[in-house]
């Protein structure tokens, strides 16, 4: 997670607390797995769409597969951060 601002990393953690279900949310951490997390591929389509409303970051419907951790999204939104 090398470069991401600490706004955007609450961000992140923040649309991840709001999409998991509430048996996972205090579990949320940068280190967990979205599966650990109870995210199934429509909810990764909903935290997408939570993420990009807090941040102004577009997370591409290619990158969804790829993201397996929360470190994972932040890392994908970073290189975006730093051209804004």
């Amino acid at each position: 997670m090398n470069g991401a601002s600490p706004a955007l990393r609450g961000s992140v953690l923040a649309a991840v607390t709001a999409t998991c279900r509430p048996e996972h949310r205090d579990r949320v951490s940068e280190h967990a797995t979205l599966a650990g997390l109870g995210l199934d591929s429509l909810d990764r389509i909903t935290l997408a769409v939570t993420v990009e409303e807090a941040t102004g970051l577009h997370v591409t419907d290619s990158a969804l597969p790829s993201l397996h951790t929360v470190a994972d999204l932040i890392n994908c939104l970073t290189g975006q951060e730093a051209a804004a």
